[in-house]
Formats: C-alpha cells, sequence, structure tokens
C-alpha cells in the first residue's frame, strides 16, 4: 500500500508542531482544549479511515450515499500502574441512502455489507489493539 511518514518539533512545554509527509501542518497541545491532542489525532485517525473504507466499499456496491456522520467515542482502561489504553472504541455512524429502486431490506444489507466491509479492511481498525464496535443507524429514502 505504502509507507507513511510525519515530522513532530517540540515547542516548549507541552507543545508540538506535527508536519505529516502529505503537507499537512498540525499544531498539538496536551494543556490547551484549543488544540489538536495526540488523543484526539488518534480518534481521527480510527474515524476517518473507516471513513475511507466505508467509501471504498459503499462505491462498489453501488450505494446511493446522501450522508454519512459518524460519532466516535473511547472507553479509556487504566491498570493498578496507572498505564492508560483505548480499550474501546464506538463509531456511531448515520447513513442515509437513497433506494433508487431497490427495496428498503436490499439496501439495508448492501449497507451492512459496506460497514462490514469497511471493519475489515481500515488501515488503523487493523491497526490498533483498542476493541472497534460499530452502532450504525441507517435510513433509506
Amino acid at each position: 500500500m505504502g509507507n507513511f511518514s510525519n515530522h513532530i518539533r517540540w515547542k516548549g512545554e507541552q507543545r508540538a508542531r506535527l508536519v505529516t509527509g502529505s503537507g499537512v501542518e498540525v499544531n498539538f497541545d496536551s494543556q490547551q482544549a484549543s488544540l489538536l491532542s495526540s488523543e484526539d489525532a488518534f480518534m481521527a485517525a480510527v474515524n476517518t479511515s473507516f471513513l475511507s473504507a466505508f467509501l471504498w466499499a459503499a462505491n462498489r456496491l453501488h450505494l446511493r450515499l446522501i450522508l454519512y456522520e459518524c460519532q466516535a467515542e473511547a472507553i479509556v482502561q487504566e491498570d493498578l500502574e496507572r498505564v492508560e489504553w483505548f480499550s474501546e472504541i464506538h463509531l456511531f455512524p448515520t447513513i442515509r441512502v437513497a433506494a433508487g429502486g431497490e427495496t428498503h431490506d436490499v439496501v439495508v444489507e448492501h449497507t451492512q455489507r459496506a460497514l462490514q466491509a469497511a471493519h475489515k479492511f481500515s488501515l488503523i481498525a487493523n491497526s490498533i489493539k483498542a476493541t472497534l464496535v460499530v452502532e450504525p443507524r441507517i435510513e433509506v429514502f
């Protein structure tokens, strides 16, 4: 598939600037809520990777996608030594699809197949140890 890279430079205190291999620049600060934290970036990576895989699958299944929105939430665990990790990530996509002459059940089935493929082929989802739980709401119009 390819290689990915980024470069981060500490800017003092809890601040840093990240430059991705594609040229996107992002400021990080673990103490300032208005800037992206590493936890926010991690959650965004999971959510956007799942979206990309879903869009790929939806296209292959000829879904007539009207809307895709997804809330991502995580459960963080802590052990006795105060080591924290993401144990579960829950995605709550709302997916609106045009029937386009198909029955409601067929559209829902194809949408569920696209969701299953997204779960299977998401690079980020395949790279984390947290359990990924997808709880979709599918609307057919």
